[in-house]
């Protein structure tokens, strides 16, 4: 996580070769957020999870991606 005011920013990264896709890279990250989301609800009501994008991925039958 890196401090921004009034924001985190979370990056993740798989080493998973062929066996997974991106999308569940995507939907195990989703869950981890929603896990830290649902430790820290008490301290802040009004946190929102915003841009969940993939930036980079490699390999796959598209090849390389980054965005």
């Amino acid at each position: 996580m890196f401090h921004q005011p009034d924001r985190k920013r979370v990056k993740a990264w798989s080493l998973w070769q062929p066996v997974f896709d991106f999308v569940e890279v995507l939907t195990a990250f989703q869950v981890a957020l929603l896990t830290i989301y649902d430790m820290c609800k008490a301290a802040d009501r009004g946190m929102v999870i915003t841009d969940v994008k993939l930036l980079e991925k490699h390999g796959g039958k598209s090849g390389s991606r980054v965005a």
